[in-house]
């Protein structure tokens, strides 16, 4: 698996940051769990998964976590205090 840098040119999956790395794994993850719970409400839950991720990355978590919560019942334990605002599916430490 590889994506492209701003100029276009290739970069594999292992050499990007590992921000990235990590965003790309969650995303993966959470297709699986839409993929297999098609139809199905299924609980899911995050336990400080998202403890390590960047702070600029948490209104895109937030968003995330949200959106699952439309769907299903969403729980997420963590340490980041800006998590809170994805509402009650949050429950900071």
């Amino acid at each position: 698996m590889s994506t492209s840098d701003t100029s276009g040119t290739p970069i594999a999956f292992v050499h990007l940051p590992a921000g990235d790395r990590d965003l790309i794994a969650l995303a993966l993850r959470l297709a699986a769990v839409e993929a297999y719970a098609k139809g199905t409400r299924m609980p899911v839950v995050f336990d400080r998964v998202f403890d390590t991720f960047p702070v600029e990355k948490a209104p895109l978590l937030v968003r995330v976590l949200q959106f699952l919560g439309q769907g299903t019942q969403v729980v997420c334990f963590t340490a980041r205090r800006e998590l809170a605002a994805a509402g009650p599916v949050v429950t900071a430490t």
